[in-house]
């Protein structure tokens, strides 16, 4: 299978992100599947694999700068620049809005909006250089 880009799909584990991620293998682009879950990560990696794609297993906290840098250094050498982003992580607490404490908005604020900042900035070089 030629591969003709390498994406990156964030909450890549489970549910949308999974299929998000297995959709993008088939049609030939390399997938980095990043989840806070390693394991899971690297159970839909496995499955990219098994049916001749290219995937890479990656964990981090899309919130912390510093896991994610890693997690995109490690992309970047396993598979090569990154072309495409699906920023596709997020929580929700499924708390009623008047029963939400501070901590808990704060923790999906900082997940929701803040990780997606921190990721698409940490993958937009690649991106505009690849012109994509």
């Amino acid at each position: 299978m030629r591969i003709a880009h390498v994406a990156l799909v964030t909450g890549g584990a489970a549910g949308i992100g999974r299929a998000i991620a297995l959709r993008l293998a088939r049609d030939g682009i390399a997938v980095g599947v990043l989840d806070l879950v390693e394991d899971a990560a690297a159970a839909v990696a496995d499955e990219i694999a098994g049916f001749g794609g290219a995937a890479v297993a990656l964990s981090g906290d899309i919130a912390r700068r510093d896991t994610i840098a890693q997690a995109v250094e490690r992309l970047r050498e396993t598979l090569g620049p990154i072309a495409i982003l699906v920023n596709n992580a997020g929580i929700s607490d499924y708390v009623p809005f008047m029963d939400m404490t501070d901590a808990q908005w704060d923790r999906m604020m900082e997940v929701n909006l803040k990780g997606t900042f921190i990721v698409t900035q940490t993958v937009l070089p690649d991106m505009i250089d690849a012109r994509w």
